[in-house]
């Protein structure tokens, strides 16, 4: 939209006749607008202003009540290139005056013709006369501003006048004696008043030093020292007096009554230690982490599966010594494409956000409670991407540090360990069953059918865990793919190498392994192929399988395999099963309570 200078003689414009924009960097404000509503005040002062700018743009087709939106006065027309604010009215931009050309307006030969008649006149005139009452008012209050700047700079800076000097000489008045019977009242009426003294603001004079008698019989004509400073009443240190100034400073100092006993250094101390104290406890308080919660077995237990707090020191301790070996994992997303996962250095000079416990703790808070990494980041005030960095890094080292770890038993170590329900089935080395975890939908066809399992009807990804008789969990396979059966499961999770033939293995009717399995297998009958004698063998191997479930059980209580698991590129799954499996034996078993205390 073009836009015009509606000012008598300007012609600037936003756009030239081309309609492009001109790039002169002027700027249109519209006339002021009349508040009525806003207060008496407010009222009159915006009208003001309005009969101002309609005076100062000289324009006689105006109207105070009728001035179009379209109406503008460009910038050059102000000092500072635009209006000034409304309530500010000793500004120059209040009112537009600059290049204003009143001597060169340019009227049409019927506005001549009116003007020699007189038919705008009056009108005219009337403007003139606005402009010059509002410059006359501004030069005058300008003015008065000034003046009274000065008249306080020069009371303040007016020295006191001396007095005589015969009086000087004479000694302080006394109101005592017959002579002062005799003097009478003194009077300042006459001539002699207006040259008394200085006067104050509002008019006041000011009292002459001497003027006042000081002398009385009460006080044995005499006056008292004047009352020390505090640098005098304060003690000092001896060598903060300069040995000249001892004789000066030498008076007789009193409790000062009015001002409190300055606090020791024992005291102050023992308030900056309750309040760094204090400020420790608000601290964790806040932040969410491992001593936030550490009086708390029950809260130890929700997010880290651990049975205690000691328990879970007890584990941190074995583990400690490798932290500082780590190696952090980084660029997970480009290792993704290739299946691999890029590892660098820990980088000891860079500031940690969180310290090693607290980095565990976040790990076993995102295993257990299954916490999104958006809401962890919440949490420990991190950013997410630091957050998928600290899933990914403990999740191979715990993996690695724990796997180093050989948790399959030797024949020995089961039989040394062995319970007593297993002595009709002493030959059993490890008690076998496979679980599904369930996943998120793969986009490829290929995969859904692949991973899509009929028993859970969903997508899933399977693998097979072996626990001992007395418990602990002894072998861990990879996850694969939900739709793979037990026994192709069985022959390439690589368990049938580590049986012999004096071993057994207990597991489910699922499992027709004994044309590849070397050693016994103790598995129930199916019921239409089930003979009467083998009923009470049937309970019995149920009744010891069932302990598999259980553990299995307890693995899946950590959140993060309860759900849907979500296939992201940032981490390992397959590990993260591991090193919950090989956590159960850390959290529930009697590895860890022979450290606690």
């Amino acid at each position: 939209m073009v836009r015009n200078c509606c000012v008598i003689g300007c012609s600037v414009r936003s756009h030239d006749r081309q309609g492009n924009k001109l790039g002169n960097g002027l700027s249109f404000h519209s006339f002021p607008t009349w508040k009525q509503h806003e207060g008496a005040h407010i009222a009159e002062l915006t009208k003001r202003r309005r009969l101002a700018w309609i005076a100062a743009v000289g324009r006689v087709d105006l109207q105070f009540s009728s001035i179009s939106k379209y109406l503008l006065v460009c910038s050059r027309h102000f000092h500072s290139g635009k209006p000034a604010y409304e309530m500010d009215q000793t500004n120059p931009d209040w009112v537009p005056t600059l290049h204003m050309n009143s001597e060169k307006r340019r009227r049409t030969q019927g506005q001549q013709q009116r003007a020699l008649v007189g038919g705008r006149k009056a009108e005219k005139a009337s403007a003139e006369e606005i402009r010059r009452k509002m410059r006359l008012d501004v030069f005058n209050r300008r003015q008065t501003a000034k003046l009274k700047r000065i008249t306080q700079i020069k009371l303040s800076a007016e020295d006191i006048p001396p007095r005589d000097p015969a009086a000087k000489d004479a000694g302080p008045t006394t109101l005592d004696g017959p002579a002062a019977k005799d003097a009478g009242p003194t009077t300042l009426d006459g001539p002699a008043a207006k040259d008394a003294g200085p006067t104050t603001l509002d008019g006041r004079r000011r009292l002459i030093k001497g003027a006042v008698p000081t002398l009385f019989q009460w006080n044995n004509y005499k006056v008292e020292p004047p009352r020390s400073s505090v640098w005098e009443r304060t003690e000092r240190s001896p060598e903060l007096v300069h040995p000249g100034d001892q004789g000066q400073h030498s008076v007789t100092t009193d409790h000062d009554y009015c001002s409190f006993p300055e606090p020791s250094a024992e005291d102050l101390s023992k308030d900056l230690e309750s309040l760094k104290k204090e400020i420790q406890e608000l601290r964790v308080q806040r932040e969410f982490g491992l001593q936030r919660f550490a009086g708390s077995d029950t809260d130890i237990q929700f997010y880290t599966r651990f049975p205690s707090y000691n328990h879970l020191m007890a584990f941190w301790v074995l583990i400690e010594p490798c932290i500082y070996e780590m190696i952090q994992a980084s660029g997970a997303k480009s290792a993704a494409n290739t299946d691999e996962e890029v590892l660098t250095p820990a980088r000891t000079q860079t500031r940690q956000l969180l310290q090693p416990i607290d980095e565990f703790f976040l790990f076993l808070v995102f295993l257990s409670v299954g916490l999104k990494e958006r809401d962890l980041a919440h949490q420990f005030n991190i950013h997410q991407s630091t957050v998928s960095r600290i899933i990914a890094t403990w999740t191979s080292f715990l993996a690695t540090a724990l796997g180093s770890q050989c948790i399959w038993l030797t024949r020995a170590e089961v039989q040394a360990y062995l319970p007593k329900e297993f002595k009709d089935f002493s030959d059993t080395q490890v008690i076998l069953d496979c679980t599904e975890l369930r996943c998120q939908t793969p986009s490829s066809p290929l995969l859904q059918s692949e991973t899509y399992s009929s028993y859970k009807s969903h997508c899933t990804m399977k693998a097979l865990v072996g626990i001992a008789p007395h418990g602990p969990v002894t072998f861990i396979s990879d996850l694969y793919a939900g739709s793979v059966s037990d026994n192709k499961l069985f022959k390439q999770s690589g368990i049938a190498e580590k049986l012999t033939e004096d071993m057994a293995v207990m597991v489910d009717k699922g499992f027709l392994i004994t044309d590849c399995c070397k050693c016994k297998v103790y598995r129930p009958p199916f019921l239409s192929k089930q003979k009467k004698n083998q009923v009470k063998e049937t309970q019995a191997t149920v009744r010891l399988r069932i302990h598999v479930e259980r553990v299995i059980r307890r693995i899946k209580q950590n959140k993060l395999f309860d759900g849907i698991i979500t296939m992201s590129p940032v981490y390992n799954i397959s590990q993260l099963f591991a090193v919950a499996c090989m956590l159960s034996n850390y959290q529930n078993t009697a590895l860890v309570k022979k450290q606690v205390k």
